[in-house]
């Protein structure tokens, strides 16, 4: 199914709107003897077959980070760092991750399997079209302070989540044009607004069906499942042998203006993420460095906005009072460690140009950074979450229980006593 239909999608795709030059896009800046199981699933998955795609860089460009005091003698196996999908094997993905679940412990990327998306959300989505449309939606913006949204605080070793700030539609829209005229005069912000759209499915329900089916998968959506408000929460399009009717997803559009980051962090369910506007820059550390990146519980609060720029953490607290810990998040800084050397475990930095898209395992670490469109302006993208994909269900990763036991035990990071709570549930 990506033959003659593939060809389509991406002549239909334009070069002029989407920029799928040639270039180097993955590198891998992590320590060789501490990838464990991950490596070794992904040779095994690569037996018989190569994923490196001609026009990526050679091989030779992979390397250890240097400076990492665990760094391995000798080189890795150049193909092990390769996780670029040619489109003419997306099929054969498919095929084995459906019969192996080992496949989904391992990224991978699609360079261009969303051609068709990132050309239409330059109009369909553009913030005029938008607003002729008269969507009135209500939505959920995040603030934080400098573009770094949901961080640890270094100082007091607390997690502080965004605030958050509910707005019509037009208003956010509004806000983050407001916001790429300020960056691009060079101005200096108090703040920073993100648009993560998980909250309200129906802004989801309303704008992706805007975007085209893919050319290979007829009657999307696939994989639904309906909460208690009725509304439909939309699973991936773009493998149609992933789809389970009976699994939880949940579709998030992304919208920022300029430079963003999201600081170290792990997701709990399977993520599809198609880069729409701008660029996204994932920095990938596995899921066995948990002690390594320090995967602890740890006190978290709520930011409060109580004005332009003015930020005050609220604690979040059980109902007697005390402090609730959190898991799931670094205080480390992916870029400098890959920047200066100094990781002590592997990490593997890829880039998503407009239309890629890249499968996510459960429980990688990832910082990710965002970059805007320099004609539009505007960092725009979507996720797919979901808790089942192919048959295989996350918890069906037998190494999963024992690790996350393994951090959820750990000794808090400071001396607060009471329960631990899953650093997702604070998304709600």
């Amino acid at each position: 199914f990506l033959g003659g239909e593939m060809k389509r999608v991406l002549a239909s795709g334009g070069r002029g709107s989407c920029d799928f030059r040639p270039r180097p896009r993955l590198k891998v800046v992590g320590s060789a003897h501490v990838l464990d199981g991950w490596l070794g699933a992904r040779a095994h998955l690569l037996q018989g077959h190569s994923a490196v795609r001609p026009d990526c860089q050679p091989p030779s460009t992979t390397r250890g980070l240097a400076g990492s005091s665990r760094q391995a003698s000798g080189a890795l196996d150049p193909p092990t760092q390769q996780w670029d999908v040619p489109l003419s094997d997306v099929a054969d993905w498919e095929r084995r991750a459906s019969r192996d679940q080992k496949v989904l412990r391992v990224p991978a990327v699609f360079r261009g399997l969303a051609a068709e998306w990132c050309v239409a959300a330059r109009t369909e989505w553009h913030p005029d079209s938008l607003r002729r449309l008269e969507l009135n939606h209500t939505v959920t913006a995040s603030y934080s302070r400098a573009g770094c949204f949901d961080a640890v605080d270094l100082k007091l070793d607390v997690v502080e989540y965004a605030a958050l700030e509910d707005m019509a539609l037009r208003d956010a829209l509004d806000l983050i044009e407001a916001e790429a005229q300020s960056l691009a005069a060079g101005e200096t912000l108090e703040e920073r607004v993100y648009l993560a759209e998980p909250r309200t499915p129906a802004f989801a329900q309303a704008l992706l069906p805007m975007l085209p089916t893919p050319a290979w998968h007829r009657g999307w959506p696939v994989g639904e499942a309906t909460v208690d408000s009725g509304a439909v929460l939309w699973s991936q399009p773009f493998f149609p042998r992933a789809g389970d009717p009976g699994a939880s997803s949940q579709a998030t559009i992304w919208m920022s203006a300029g430079a963003t980051v999201a600081p170290p962090h792990r997701d709990v369910w399977f993520n599809v993420s198609c880069t729409l506007e701008g660029t996204k820059t994932f920095l990938l550390a596995p899921p066995d460095a948990h002690r390594e990146v320090s995967d602890v519980p740890r006190a978290c609060a709520r930011l409060e906005r109580r004005g332009p720029g003015d930020f005050v953490p609220v604690r979040r607290t059980s109902d007697t009072g005390e402090a609730l810990l959190s898991s799931g998040n670094s205080p480390l800084d992916f870029r400098e460690l890959a920047s200066t050397g100094t990781a002590t475990f592997p990490l593997a930095e890829v880039r998503l140009e407009p239309g890629d898209v890249m499968f996510l395992p459960p429980d990688w670490y990832h910082q990710v950074e965002s970059a805007a469109d320099p004609t539009t302006r505007r960092s725009v993208a979507v996720n797919f979450w979901s808790e089942k994909l192919f048959g295989w269900a996350v918890a069906d990763d037998p190494s999963r229980a024992a690790r996350l036991a393994a951090i959820e035990s750990a000794v808090p990071s400071r001396p607060y006593t009471l329960q631990t709570v899953p650093w997702d549930s604070f998304m709600d």
